[in-house]
């Protein structure tokens, strides 16, 4: 499974149940620009890190992003 049919599923199931999910939607797609489109098996504890930490990234969107 692709990274990107990942995050569909989860953005779209999260929304079929009802949640508001925006801002996450957006943080996850920004996470999938992040990283490209790759296997869901490839992602690894680096890529998410250097996600997460960003450049100037504020402790609020740290916790966002998290």
């Amino acid at each position: 499974m692709k990274l990107s049919q990942a995050v569909n599923l989860y953005v779209r199931r999260k929304q079929d149940a009802g949640a508001r999910f925006n801002a996450p939607a957006k943080q996850l797609r920004s996470f999938l620009r992040h990283c490209g489109d790759i296997d869901l098996h490839r992602v690894k504890l680096p890529q998410v890190t250097s996600f997460i930490d960003g450049s100037g990234v504020r402790p609020s969107t740290w916790c966002q992003k998290r």
